[in-house]
């Protein structure tokens, strides 16, 4: 190997990693899209037409000229500083790494659960309310405004009688 290659050998964990981002940076674009108003049950087929359609562009990323890449790369980088690039692919791979850990399936159930829960829960106080409007509605407010002045009228009496004999002073 020539001394070109050689020296064109450490960015390949770069390009590695750049192509790595790329296909996260898409990963997170449609997973984004996917939230935009809709569960993500709906669209499990399509997340996984998504993840099929990533491995075979990765697949094709690892077919390409390679030392032709790593000359761009060189080019495009050469103000920048190769610990701030190694950071980011590093952070590239952890995210895709907890991405590629999430259970969509079981979140997807979990947000329709509750979903289906909160539903059930609005039904019951709509009916609850409903009952209770319909029992006040069943009142007789007029007889009720008679019982208690008819109370008042049997008590007035009452009250003069326990001032008069307890109130002597």
């Amino acid at each position: 190997m020539d001394h070109a290659g050689k020296r064109n050998l450490p960015w390949l964990p770069i390009l590695t990693g750049i192509a790595a981002g790329i296909l996260l940076l898409l990963l997170i674009l449609s997973v984004g899209i996917l939230r935009a108003g809709r569960t993500l049950k709906q669209y499990e087929s399509r997340l996984d037409a998504v993840v099929t359609q990533l491995e075979t562009t990765a697949k094709e990323l690892e077919e390409l000229d390679i030392p032709g890449l790593v000359d761009t790369v060189n080019g495009l980088t050469r103000d920048l500083d190769r610990k701030e690039i190694l950071d980011t692919v590093h952070a590239l791979h952890e995210i895709s790494d907890q991405l590629s850990r999430v259970e969509w399936k079981e979140m997807s159930e979990s947000i329709t659960a509750a979903a289906v829960q909160a539903k059930e829960s609005l039904a019951g106080i709509e009916q609850t309310m409903a009952e209770m409007e319909a029992a006040v509605d069943k009142m007789d407010i007029d007889a009720l405004n008679k019982a208690i002045t008819d109370m008042k009228d049997a008590i007035a009496p009452l009250a003069a009688l326990n001032n008069a004999l307890f109130n002597k002073g």
